[in-house]
């Protein structure tokens, strides 16, 4: 499942799809769980903007950089508030004030990483905004769940 971005990131949702589903099982409706499919954002942005998907990822190719995390934090928001972010404050004027506090997550070194930009940040946010509010699911995604077999 990890020969490709696409079946790792279907695998691994329909993972996380199936605790869900058991832990529906035992807790009560108070508590059910919910899924921030970070996952399928970085899939859509993974086939309409690949260079830009390079740099979701810090130099370790593992963990998120401030771009990811800016994808992240759009989807985990939608996730826990039922709303995206406001665009007013997330993408008004000059958005260097998102990053004025964040933590620098690398090594003295490795190359700094970048933040996005306004067109990247404006990009990966309405990204955030067509997989949580429009349902929005991308073209390579597989839902094992429907019966698909994957193919290793």
């Amino acid at each position: 499942g990890l020969e490709d971005v696409a079946n790792f990131t279907s695998l691994t949702h329909v993972g996380y799809r199936a605790y869900v589903d058991l832990l529906n099982l035992y807790l009560p409706p108070s508590q059910a769980p919910r899924i921030a499919p970070v996952g399928l954002a970085y899939l859509v942005v993974h086939e309409e903007e690949y260079e830009l998907w390079r740099t979701l990822f810090h130099c370790d190719n593992l963990h998120a950089s401030p771009s990811g995390s800016f994808l992240q934090g759009c989807i985990v928001h939608y996730t826990l508030f039922g709303k995206m972010p406001d665009r007013s404050v997330m993408l008004s004027g000059d958005i260097s004030h998102l990053w004025k506090n964040a933590r620098m997550m690398q090594h003295a070194w490795e190359p700094p990483n970048p933040f996005p930009d306004r067109d990247a940040a404006e990009y990966l946010y309405r990204v955030a905004e067509r997989v949580m509010v429009e349902g929005y699911v991308p073209s390579s995604y597989v839902d094992y769940r429907n019966g698909e077999v994957a193919s290793s």
